[in-house]
């Protein structure tokens, strides 16, 4: 019995056995509840998580046993037939913590298909793909664009499969150019400008300058930004304004949106000791001797080529005060506001 064959039959009695799958996906050997939804776009990790999420609250496959393991690499070699696609992302990553791979929907990682060789140790490698020849796993750069299988779980709500976007999928509850991602928009904008300037551009259309409480959050807005790998100069182009703030000496940072700060990912030897140095920013790379998705603290009068910007969902509320202040350090009058959903 040929590939192609195996994976019709697998179809078609596990189709019947269990819960029937809506058209467009495939039915899991192993979790009645789950179908498979094979996405041939080719998006980066974090995007095509993203992408995952907007379908029932999917993710990034996970895989427990060997029989989806197989019935997954037949459905992709049958659906990723693009020759210029060599691998597919899985939802399999190391970046909480280096060299121990979890699957981001948070399962168990009791079953592994690694290639010879793998996982690699290299910088940047965090995150899981599968051979389309061959099947084993491997790691791959999160910011590499593959084509990807999302887990859906089946739910009473009817399912109708996706038409595959042209660009990165846009909910419906956010903004023109903005991108969906865990209930809130966000968007990148290729203006240089000052931090200050930058957060009232963002304040004009419903939301500040981006927060970041999370690793995976961090990874999703660095994944937006545009990366040139060609460009080996350390220069302001290479990093973005994010929503982040002190007006102390003492360096106490705040979010211009007054949520917590409960995570950071501050660059070795960031913050410094700089006098001058009160808004926060973004490395997209190339890092300037720092690694890249990592924060560091800059002149709020500086430029860069790009900012983000956050915002709230369609109805869920937006900016509710802006105040005046003077930094302690700049004669510029800033400001900052508070976002509260209704």
């Amino acid at each position: 019995m040929n590939c192609l064959l195996l994976f019709l039959f697998f179809q078609t009695i596990f189709g019947l056995i269990f819960a029937k799958c809506p058209d467009g996906t495939i039915p899991s050997m192993s979790d009645k509840s789950l179908c498979f939804l094979f996405v041939p776009k080719k998006l980066s990790f974090f995007i095509a998580e993203n992408y995952c999420n907007q379908q029932n609250g999917g993710h990034l496959v996970s895989i427990h046993d060997a029989f989806d393991n197989a019935l997954i690499r037949e459905g992709a070699q049958q659906n990723f037939t693009d020759s210029t696609s060599g691998e597919f992302w899985i939802g399999l990553d190391d970046l909480k913590s280096s060299e121990i791979w979890e699957w981001i929907d948070g399962s168990p990682f009791n079953f592994a298909d690694w290639d010879k060789g793998e996982p690699q140790i290299k910088e940047g490698y965090d995150c899981g793909a599968v051979k389309l020849e061959g099947g084993q796993w491997k790691t791959e750069n999160c910011d590499n664009d593959k084509p990807f299988v999302c887990e859906i779980k089946l739910s009473e709500t009817t399912f109708v499969p996706p038409t595959i976007p042209t660009t990165t999928k846009k909910s419906i509850s956010c903004p023109n150019s903005w991108i969906y991602y865990a209930g809130f928009c966000y968007v990148v904008v290729d203006i240089a400008a000052t931090w200050m300037d930058a957060e009232q551009y963002c304040f004009n259309r419903g939301g500040h300058l981006a927060s970041i409480h999370s690793l995976h959050e961090n990874d999703f807005i660095t994944n937006l930004i545009p990366f040139d790998p060609n460009n080996h100069v350390c220069h302001q182009v290479n990093f973005a304004f994010i929503g982040l703030y002190t007006l102390s000496l003492q360096k106490r940072w705040i979010w211009i949106e007054d949520t917590p700060f409960n995570y950071s990912a501050w660059a070795p030897g960031r913050p410094g000791n700089f006098t001058d140095a009160f808004c926060g920013i973004i490395w997209n790379g190339p890092p300037c001797s720092s690694p890249l998705e990592t924060w560091a603290d800059e002149d709020c009068s500086h430029q860069p080529k790009f900012f983000i910007c956050k915002r709230f969902t369609h109805g869920q509320g937006g900016p509710k005060k802006k105040c005046f202040l003077r930094h302690p350090k700049s004669p510029k009058v800033s400001f900052f506001g508070t976002m509260t959903k209704k």
